[in-house]
């Protein structure tokens, strides 16, 4: 080695000697607040498809859920493979690359609309979720009830969002609410059954939906 290239390595070892290291209780204390941020983002985003319901339900295939309740296991609805963006993804397609509906245009398709979703709190006990499901049972504007628990909203989250695994992988089921998808005789009986369960216990809200 020439006394030169020692000479510039002897120069950097003492540069990065020098330079100003935060204590181990700071940069640990850093890490914390960096993974409380990316929780934050993933429960945003959870969040926002629970209350807006904006993407359609994939197929289901009824099987017996907790407490007698009816839920049901998610299968991904199939996606054409002869797009640029779905070969591009995988056969995942980002919405981003798909022109956004107008405000106008999701308003016409709420008025036609006979889905509706009941989301729970979670904190719902199995006998709150049992009385709400022999409530909608009981109105004859419900036509088809359908459970949905975390593991099959998280199936249903991880279909949504394939296209970006790292926030899936995040996400953990019990993060996103448990909820009842609802069939309703016609568009018009929505506010009649938002009235009703609403507010009871253990219900967090109802949305009218976009099929």
């Amino acid at each position: 080695m020439s006394a030169r290239i020692r000479e510039a390595l002897d120069d950097l070892e003492h540069e990065v000697a020098a330079l100003p290291l935060a204590p181990p209780h700071a940069i640990r204390a850093r890490g914390r607040a960096r993974r409380r941020r990316q929780a934050a983002v993933v429960a945003t985003v959870a969040a926002g498809v629970a209350v807006t319901g904006a993407v359609a339900l994939p197929s289901l295939t009824g099987r017996a859920g907790p407490a007698g309740v009816r839920s049901q296991q998610v299968v991904a609805a199939p996606v054409p493979s002869d797009s640029a963006s779905t070969r591009a993804t995988g056969g995942c397609v980002n919405p981003s690359a798909s022109p956004t509906p107008s405000d106008a245009d999701r308003a016409g398709a709420l008025a036609t609309s006979r889905k509706a979703r009941v989301f729970l709190k979670p904190t719902a006990t199995s006998t709150e979720k049992a009385a709400v499901d022999a409530a909608l049972r009981g109105l004859k504007d419900v036509t088809a009830i359908e459970f949905l628990s975390h593991e099959h909203q998280w199936q249903r989250f991880a279909a949504q969002y394939c296209y970006a695994p790292d926030l899936v992988a995040a996400t953990r089921p019990d993060s996103l609410p448990e909820a009842f998808d609802l069939t309703l005789a016609s568009a018009g009986d929505y506010s009649d059954v938002e009235a009703t369960i609403g507010r009871m216990a253990g219900v967090d809200s109802v949305v009218h939906a976009v099929p």
